[in-house]
């Protein structure tokens, strides 16, 4: 039965592309990506080397889209398939538009909503659980500054009775949750065309002594080119130890749930 993550939420702003993207492709590596979104950037990934397809398509076409894909779902059992249900109100209308479908018949479908860390963010987490009643949920804490604090500093989540803050996390019964650091690496990688896991890959073929060797030997003659492809080495290597530092926990929530 072929997986299918569903990235939802209908605020704007919370890191949707982000979690599709970044982070599912470094979880399912070789996953298609459909992105349903009047603002979208088709070819925003077109470099990547994680993503097998990335299609991106208007709202007002998103109903023909699913209709076809229940095709591929019943043929293909192999592949992960990633939907970014967009923003905004028109969410809901995608949303419906899955469930009348009744995927989850044909496929193993999970629904990821991000929130971030606000009291707006921690109501809409309950109305969010509302619209996908039924339906197998994770939320994701995105943009979470110290993950060690994350306790002290979600209020709203998880609530503060010092402060007479009641705790959403509770409310909506402890739902089963992943954490996503905050880090400029995601749109670093962004503005290259690439996820995350593609700017970290050239810190995961070769040590730095091994690069430094490599990158002399081929601009000997021209300093400033090596130290450029230096610098870019030691972006990647940074964005490949952001991303060791948490990626495996989410990989074992996500394969957990499946």
């Amino acid at each position: 039965m072929k997986k299918v993550f569903v990235i939802a939420s209908t605020k704007g702003g919370v890191g949707k592309t982000t979690i599709a993207s970044h982070i599912m492709s470094s979880v399912f590596p070789g996953c298609e990506i459909l992105e349903i979104d009047d603002n979208n950037r088709s070819d925003i990934f077109k470099n990547s080397g994680y993503i097998k397809r990335f299609e991106s398509i208007k709202v007002n076409e998103c109903e023909n889209k699913l209709e076809e894909l229940t095709f591929t779902l019943l043929e293909d059992t192999e592949d992960v398939l990633i939907i970014d249900a967009g923003g905004g109100n028109d969410t809901k209308s995608v949303l419906k538009a899955i469930q009348d479908l009744d995927l989850k018949e044909i496929a193993k479908v999970t629904y990821i909503v991000p929130i971030m860390n606000s009291f707006v963010q921690a109501k809409n987490a309950v109305d969010m659980a509302k619209i996908l009643k039924d339906e197998n949920i994770i939320f994701a804490l995105n943009a979470v500054e110290d993950i060690s604090k994350i306790k002290q500093d979600w209020l709203f989540w998880f609530g503060d009775e010092s402060l007479g803050l009641e705790s959403y996390f509770e409310k909506l019964g402890k739902p089963q949750t992943v954490i996503i650091p905050r880090s400029s690496f995601f749109e670093l990688a962004s503005l290259s065309r690439m996820t995350i896991s593609d700017f970290a890959q050239q810190a995961r073929a070769v040590d730095l002594a091994t690069f430094q060797k490599v990158a002399f030997n081929e601009h000997k003659n021209n300093k400033e080119l090596y130290l450029k492809e230096l610098r870019e080495f030691r972006a990647s290597k940074r964005s490949k130890d952001f991303l060791d530092s948490f990626i495996d926990t989410i990989k074992e929530e996500l394969e957990y749930e499946i």
